[in-house]
């Protein structure tokens, strides 16, 4: 089995936003945040309630990443995903993979039909607990 890690370098934009910040992924948003000095020390005395908005947003998480023509003559191509927390929409190249409610468990699927020669691009936007729970 062919493996691509998608792991590292992406961009993380609020939803809706034209400013798109380096992100690392594995990672989190506040932490992307704070070091691209958009936001104080979220866990530093009482910068918490300064960053509450974080929350209350959708965040998008993006990145390309290159397929090759023997990759796509395999009978699958499975993305994996560990950890997505919580509320994300997964696509690949502008068509919808999937949603995930559960950030406690391992998602699969086959993206091989979405998938072309070349250059691909992921996008997971992460949306807020926050509404759901309203």
């Amino acid at each position: 089995m062919k493996t691509i890690s998608l792991d590292g370098e992406w961009t993380v934009s609020q939803q809706g936003a034209a400013l798109s910040l380096p992100a690392q992924v594995p990672g989190d948003v506040m932490t992307d945040l704070f070091r691209a000095k958009k936001i104080p020390d979220p866990y530093h005395r009482e910068n918490e309630l300064l960053v509450q908005w974080v929350g209350e947003a959708d965040w998008v998480y993006q990145r390309q990443f290159k397929v090759t023509a023997a990759l796509l003559r395999e009978d699958r191509v499975l993305l994996q995903c560990e950890g997505l927390d919580t509320f994300a929409d997964l696509e690949i190249n502008g068509t919808a993979v999937a949603s995930t409610e559960n950030m406690h468990r391992t998602y699969a699927w086959d993206v091989k039909p979405l998938l072309k020669a070349g250059e691909n691009t992921i996008r997971v936007v992460f949306r807020s607990v926050n509404d759901y729970t309203r």
